[in-house]
């Protein structure tokens, strides 16, 4: 609440994205919340909660630190194949498809003898 004797600066201003008009009505509409009590801070319900929303014992540590994601952001289960199975696998699908051209049959044969 804006205290006696002293304007409050407006929450919005006009200034290139609202129309004219537009700034004034956001700002009385904000004048007709009211500002809500401070909620109450949260407390766990048992020992399960207190465990699981508890702070962490070591703040400066991330959060995956010791966990093995491996390389990148994939989490799937072919995350942590080697560059060879991946080929081996890639290929292998390539032939289930079927019906390939002569080049793709070429490339799957030369890349195979590649491995």
């Amino acid at each position: 609440m804006p205290e006696a004797g002293r304007t409050p600066a407006p929450a919005y201003e006009r200034g290139n994205t609202l129309q004219y008009g537009e700034a004034n009505e956001a700002n009385q509409l904000m004048g007709l919340v009211a500002e809500g009590p401070d909620p109450d801070p949260y407390a766990p319900s048992g020992d399960e909660e207190e465990f699981l929303f508890s702070q962490t014992d070591r703040p400066d540590e991330p959060i995956t630190a010791g966990a093995p994601v491996g390389p990148g952001p994939d989490l799937s289960r072919h995350a942590i194949e080697t560059p060879a199975a991946f080929k081996q696998r890639l290929l292998a699908q390539m032939e289930q498809r079927g019906n390939q051209s002569r080049e793709v049959r070429a490339f799957i044969e030369k890349a195979r003898r590649g491995l």
